[in-house]
């Protein structure tokens, strides 16, 4: 569960949709947790794939 709130607020982060404070909050989080820099990647890739996905299927 913890792990799914965590992706959760990754995924918020990587679509541009966190708020000054939680922003802040995620940096100070990553600082402690290094090791999720790398989900952090994964899934902003993601999010960037499936933007453009959406961009073309628009078309």
């Amino acid at each position: 569960m913890k792990e799914q709130l965590e992706s959760n607020i990754l995924t918020k982060y990587a679509a541009g949709l966190m708020e000054a404070e939680e922003l802040r909050k995620l940096e100070d989080w990553l600082k402690q947790n290094p090791q999720f820099k790398t989900t952090l990647a994964l899934i902003q890739q993601n999010v960037r794939a499936m933007k453009m996905q959406t961009q073309f299927a628009t078309k």
